[in-house]
């Protein structure tokens, strides 16, 4: 069965990547995505492209180096939040294909959570 996916969610132009509203959007629509993953400092799964923060939001902090809290709370301040991958997941209720890409080298705990998370 083929599956259309767009990548960071970037069905329109108008879209911020890897955004709710993105997401929101492409499973309306009935597409699949296509996201990378990051583990903040304290062991969450986010949706981001970057390694670090520094094209979206001009902030020289790493992802790994950063509690979500933190990056999320610098996110919000530029209106563009960055969800976490449970979130992506709850709104693809398990009908819509994601196509998870890890970017970083995930340690083995980073794959416990993501285990977990994918489980669910």
């Amino acid at each position: 069965m083929a599956h259309l996916i767009i990548h960071r969610g970037l069905a329109k132009k108008n879209f911020i990547e890897n955004s709710i509203s993105a997401f929101k959007y492409c499973f309306k629509k009935k597409y699949g995505i296509e996201t990378d993953i990051h583990c903040t400092r304290d062991n969450k799964i986010v949706c981001f492209h970057d390694f670090n923060l520094k094209r979206k939001f001009k902030v020289n902090k790493y992802l790994r180096n950063l509690n979500y809290l933190d990056l999320l709370k610098i996110s919000k301040n530029k209106k563009k939040p960055i969800p976490l991958l449970c979130d992506l997941i709850k709104l693809s209720k398990n009908k819509r294909f994601l196509m998870l890409e890890i970017k970083p080298i995930f340690t083995k705990e980073n794959l416990k959570v993501l285990l977990k998370e994918i489980k669910i």
